[in-house]
């Protein structure tokens, strides 16, 4: 499980920062000015530049740290990469979402933390950040804004020293990629309007239709045309979170509700298929922080996969660790293979023979409903055994609130 969540449009970030940020450690004097500026504003032992990849954070200055890179589950920074405000923690242990952090259970055991984001090109690739080992108050307001003054001057000399070497390479993949995607938001929105027309007609018509064997075929035309509603929202939805347009509008929610409200919204179609949906939960309560709405989708998704190509005995249990709290979903249908499970997890890709299948899907489910839960920090996980498939949202415990929140680790209060 990820200690930090995931932007909203981290592919293009990721591509943004390796465009155009050279991935070296040769000193810059200027950036080597501000870090030890920024440690004497705020009276802290360390500073950092810190520029957050895919899976590691890379210092391009530093003052009163040795490494050069760290392990991105160890960089509180990409929690700061998730805002455009600066993110203040005074006191790491007495804040329910970073108390358990790697950073702050193990060496070296930060307590306070401030960090600004550093944009380039429209896009938060790190942070300029200030760190102590022992908790202190916030700072003032006036220090708060020169640290984003100095960032924005980080900002602007990465920017100014990428126009000197030239543009960075795209790389054909990437503008594939990008093709796909304005395709499929074209042919999706233009394909809805006309549909809708069909739809609308196609009910008055069957309103005012008295002959049986015309009204069941109006029926009929209306029941397809809803399924291919359901694609083409379906690709709607998909394109807009894979180009990270969409931004979580995140509250206190019970995973219990959103999950049962999930399992109501498909009940109708699964019973008709003698397919059975029986929930069941640990004790404990599960108010977490995430976007409704969007986690609906992602459990709706996982459902609608296990009702296409699961068992007809389909349960779904909540459970929560010290590390997660997941929605189980198992079936007992056919046992995946390595490469099953391989292509259920890729857009577009289904298990199974395509020409066979008794329904219409387009493979977007579990792509959809795993962007979700790495939007939120968390994962999702398919695994198969003989009898039992199982599907795994998994979501951090620091998105626990309240009550919920999970127990804290014993952590040293100094440095190392």
């Amino acid at each position: 499980m990820r200690p930090y969540p995931r932007p909203i449009n981290e592919l293009q970030r990721q591509r943004k920062l390796r465009a155009v940020v050279a991935r070296d450690f040769n000193e810059n004097p200027l950036l080597n000015e501000v870090v030890a500026t920024v440690r004497k504003l705020m009276d802290c032992p360390t500073c950092i530049i810190s520029l957050v990849d895919q899976d590691e954070q890379w210092f391009k200055a530093r003052d009163g740290f040795s490494l050069e890179r760290t392990s991105r589950d160890y960089s509180l920074c990409s929690h700061t990469i998730m805002k455009d405000e600066v993110l203040v923690i005074p006191d790491t242990l007495s804040d329910p979402r970073y108390c358990n952090h790697p950073v702050v259970v193990n060496d070296p055991h930060i307590r306070f933390y401030i960090g600004a984001p550093i944009t380039v090109g429209g896009f938060r690739v790190g942070s300029l950040c200030a760190i102590d080992y022992e908790s202190r108050p916030a700072p003032s307001g006036e220090k708060l804004d020169i640290l984003q003054s100095l960032a924005r001057l980080v900002s602007e000399t990465i920017e100014s020293n990428a126009a000197a070497e030239g543009p960075g390479d795209e790389t054909h993949s990437s503008i594939a990629g990008d093709a796909r995607r304005e395709l499929l938001a074209l042919v999706s929105h233009e394909l809805k309007t006309p549909l809708t027309v069909i739809l609308g007609n196609a009910s008055v018509l069957e309103h005012f239709l008295e002959d049986q064997a015309k009204r069941k075929m109006v029926a009929a035309i209306i029941r397809s045309g809803n399924h291919l509603n359901h694609l083409i929202t379906q690709m709607i939805q998909f394109t807009d979170i894979d180009a990270g347009e969409i931004l979580l509008n995140e509250g206190p929610w019970s995973l219990s509700e959103i999950t049962r409200d999930a399992m109501s919204s498909i009940e109708p179609i699964a019973s008709p298929r003698g397919k059975t949906v029986a929930f069941s939960t640990d004790q404990r309560p599960d108010t977490l922080s995430v976007d409704k709405e969007q986690m609906h989708i992602a459990v709706s998704c996982i459902l609608m996969n296990t009702l296409i190509s699961g068992g007809d005995s389909i349960s779904v249990h909540l459970r929560s660790d010290a590390e997660s709290v997941s929605i189980l979903v198992s079936d007992n249908g056919a046992q995946l293979s390595p490469g099953d499970i391989r292509d259920a997890l890729s857009p577009f890709g289904f298990v199974g023979d395509l020409d066979t299948r008794a329904t219409a899907d387009l493979g977007l489910n579990l792509p959809m409903a795993r962007t979700i839960a790495e939007l939120h920090g968390g994962d999702l996980d398919v695994s198969s055994q003989e009898g039992q498939n199982v599907y795994a949202l998994r979501l951090p415990t620091w998105r626990m609130v309240g009550p919920d929140q999970a127990p804290q680790r014993t952590a040293r209060t100094g440095k190392g």
